[in-house]
């Protein structure tokens, strides 16, 4: 990792979990960092959103990862490009 990705992942580890704000409207700690992109290189370490255990584990029944990026697209109205401009948002 990029010493410019280190200080971005470090920028966006500060934001609330970003799910919860646009789902529930309300600001709660995020606590992991979720890779909008399936390939991993360079670049996508600026491509992450935060968010709390409960929307990104596998051990929560309605985290990204367990309903899969399209069943959480679906039961939440919000898809990974929303969750990242509004990440784009809160830090410009």
């Amino acid at each position: 990792m990029t010493a410019a990705a280190d200080r971005h992942e470090a920028r966006v580890r500060r934001l609330p979990c970003i799910a919860t704000l646009l789902i529930e409207g309300r600001t709660v700690p995020s606590e992991e960092l979720h890779h909008i992109e399936s390939v991993r290189d360079d670049l996508s370490e600026f491509l992450v959103v935060p968010l709390s255990r409960r929307f990104h584990s596998r051990q929560s029944p309605i985290s990204i990862h367990t309903l899969s990026r399209r069943g959480f697209e679906r039961r939440y109205k919000i898809d990974e490009l929303a969750m990242l401009a509004k990440v784009n948002e809160l830090l410009a």
